[in-house]
């Protein structure tokens, strides 16, 4: 991989790849040109995301793996993108994480183009044969590319299912902490919500994040709009909490940024109650969107892969009910459990939409409150509330 981000490449290190001989290897292959054959263009961008990242670069040739010429390819060179884009989509499952394109104009007149493909946490990832009926999966090592045999393709399969177990693992262990109070900060107040979010590289790298990073990054971060804030280096990383107001001390919420990348968001003033024991709705979930888009945000400046999981629970919520106007509902009822733990997501880009992708969550929540479905939502998924709280388009 060239050790630069991908925005600062530009011809001058691909020459400078040239007059190395740099060879090819687990993290960089270099192409004469852009694959017609589909299946090479996956197997390629596979074995990189199977394995630990790397760069692919189109329009250096290469005599027996080392870089030997930089040519580029022709213009236009959008279209070529698009096709590698919809190539993968295609045919890799399941579906990697977006890979950056960048492209370097040369001045012979074509243009180079970098693929940079991060290692997936999501994998491992299988290519589609051309008939549909067969799926092949590959590496990569300091040779370059490989097929995986049959006991390697176990051993992804139970590498990968470990990753994921042990992320749950340690929710459901901060969840059981949070019922019993003992959480990073605890919060004199309930009912509670609880985020998690987890990048998947959390449990499988040792790669840490410096306290004065977290801080700089999350210091104006605020667990919710009430009390008064304040901030704190720990022994897991940067802890920002808020007290209900001057004159009352007690803890209405924390955000917990980790080293490793996870952040643990408490809050019991999240329900916006508008009545006694009572969920407002349009608040609820704009405050869950709001802080899932500021925690991201960090995690991206931070410089954190996707994909991220998202985890959302309840403490303490017995008996809340669903502030809704809605006489006709008579299945209506107060949650029943403790804690109350709502779907994972998995975040696989930060462009995800991520009105769309919670809306799982959502209706959970309202259905453990004995509703079909969230009404913040049309019949066709589409949100049909703003940030602002104003009610758009609306078929409920």
């Amino acid at each position: 991989m060239i050790e630069k981000l991908i925005t600062k490449i530009d011809e001058a290190d691909l020459h400078q790849l040239v007059n190395e001989k740099t060879r090819e290897g687990r993290f960089i292959e270099y192409k004469r040109l852009i694959d017609e054959d589909t299946q090479e263009i996956c197997a390629d961008i596979s074995s990189f995301a199977n394995t630990n990242g790397g760069d692919l670069v189109y329009g250096i040739a290469d005599v027996d793996g080392a870089a030997d010429e930089l040519i580029g390819i022709p213009k236009p060179i959008d279209q070529q993108i698009q096709r590698i884009e919809n190539t993968i989509k295609r045919n890799i499952f399941p579906r990697i994480p977006q890979p950056q394109f960048q492209s370097i104009e040369l001045v012979n007149g074509n243009v180079a183009l970098i693929v940079r493909i991060n290692k997936s946490w999501i994998g491992p990832h299988s290519v589609q044969s051309k008939s549909g009926n067969s799926y092949r999966m590959y590496g990569r090592t300091s040779s370059g590319k490989f097929l995986f045999d049959e006991s390697e393709i176990r051993r992804a399969y139970r590498m990968a299912e470990g990753g994921r177990e042990q992320i749950r693992s340690w929710v459901n262990r901060r969840i059981e902490l949070l019922v019993e109070n003992k959480g990073e900060m605890p919060t004199q107040l309930s009912p509670r919500l609880a985020i998690h979010l987890v990048p998947a590289s959390a449990y499988v790298t040792e790669s840490r994040i410096d306290a004065k990073s977290l801080m700089d990054t999350f210091a104006h971060f605020r667990p919710n709009q009430s009390g008064n804030r304040d901030y704190r280096i720990n022994l897991d990383g940067f802890i920002v909490y808020c007290q209900t107001n001057h004159e009352d001390p007690r803890i209405s919420g924390y955000s917990q940024f980790y080293t490793n990348g996870c952040i643990e968001i408490v809050d019991a003033r999240f329900f916006g109650m508008r009545a006694e024991n009572a969920i407002a709705s349009i608040w609820f979930e704009n405050q869950i969107l709001a802080l899932a888009t500021e925690s991201l945000n960090g995690l991206k400046q931070l410089g954190i892969n996707t994909p991220i999981y998202l985890f959302t629970s309840m403490i303490d919520a017995n008996g809340i009910r669903m502030a809704f106007n809605n006489p006709l509902n008579e299945n209506e009822h107060g949650i029943d459990r403790n804690p109350l733990v709502l779907p994972e997501i998995i975040l696989e880009s930060y462009d995800i939409d991520l009105g769309t992708a919670l809306r799982p969550v959502f209706d959970s929540t309202w259905n453990a409150c004995g509703y079909i479905r969230s009404f913040n939502y049309n019949e066709s998924g589409e949100r049909t509330v703003d940030k602002h709280g104003k009610r758009i388009n609306s078929d409920r």
